[in-house]
């Protein structure tokens, strides 16, 4: 785990001079679809420091997703908005 004291997981985002880690921080984004793209999207979004982030879609993981989603086996037969979160928020 990176101690924030050393490096902030911001810092080449905030090296950009049109970068405004205080907005994005207060951003709200809705992601619509949980899989391939979605799933892979909302863990950079984490990363990049974003606000609020909501998933929406009514699929559960399968399988066959996990070749090219952001999943593991354990998410196998969960529902991939709280499979997606646990991926983008891991403990």
């Amino acid at each position: 785990m990176v101690n924030p004291e050393d490096w902030s997981l911001t810092d080449r985002q905030q090296r950009l001079p049109w970068w405004n880690q205080v907005k994005i921080g207060k951003a709200k984004i809705l992601m619509v679809g949980a899989g391939g793209l979605g799933s892979n999207q909302g863990k950079i979004h984490v990363q990049q420091g974003y606000g609020h982030l909501d998933f929406v879609d009514p699929d559960i993981v399968e399988d066959s997703n996990r070749n090219r989603q952001n999943f593991t086996a354990n998410d196998v037969g969960r529902p991939k908005v709280h499979a997606a979160s646990d991926q983008a928020w891991p403990d």
